[in-house]
């Protein structure tokens, strides 16, 4: 997603609450190609239903990063990839749009994607 965390525009937080930072890291071994945006879109959902869970109601100040494991995990149509997301959580004025931050940067592996394993 770049450097720096990117929050959407309009999301701003309720005053007097607390920003609450979440991360988290999946796996997933697919084959045939690699849709980053909608495993970014998996990924996010989970920490949004971690904010869910902890009394808040979107995510701003997010980052990602995605990464094949290593040039070697790939054999045949088979990709190792790794997807770090991180997020604040908090109670804003605003609804959560439900969608990664800089989803344009997130570039696909042509094919079609069948997730053979995740781990998260």
């Amino acid at each position: 997603s770049g450097d720096a965390p990117i929050s959407h525009d309009g999301l701003e937080s309720i005053p007097e609450t607390e920003r609450r930072h979440l991360r988290h890291e999946e796996l997933y071994i697919c084959s045939g190609g690699v849709n980053f945006p909608m495993l970014l879109r998996r990924v996010r959902d989970t920490l949004l239903e971690v904010a869910l869970s902890i009394g808040a109601n979107a995510l701003v100040d997010e980052q990602y990063r995605m990464r094949l494991a290593n040039e070697t995990a790939r054999t045949g149509s088979k990709y190792v990839t790794v997807i770090y997301y991180s997020a604040s959580a908090i109670q804003a004025t605003g609804r959560d749009p439900h969608m990664p931050v800089a989803l344009k940067k997130a570039v696909s592996i042509p094919g079609l994607m069948v997730i053979l394993q995740h781990d998260d």
